[in-house]
């Protein structure tokens, strides 16, 4: 009973809106990110062109610091209000 009502008080303050958005939109944006990684170290392999390499891993790096950078912005407004 008590395993329970744990699980359910996890959940419950997990599912915060915005956080549990953030945190869906994290899992499924690393998910697409290793595709286009794989796919990068296919075309730099075959191609032997460094700058599609560089380019795919510049907009991977910069997708991550949207992403996190959003989530601390909702953190310091959940933390101020």
């Amino acid at each position: 009973m008590q395993g329970k009502a744990m699980q359910t008080g996890q959940s419950q303050s997990y599912n915060n809106g915005f956080g549990f958005y953030l945190h869906v939109l994290w899992k499924k944006l690393l998910i697409v990110l290793s595709k286009y990684y794989r796919v990068a170290f296919l075309i730099e392999q075959r191609s032997h062109n460094q700058d599609i390499y560089v380019i795919i891993h510049g907009s991977i790096y910069l997708f991550y610091l949207i992403i996190f950078m959003s989530y601390i912005s909702y953190i310091r407004c959940y933390i101020v209000h």
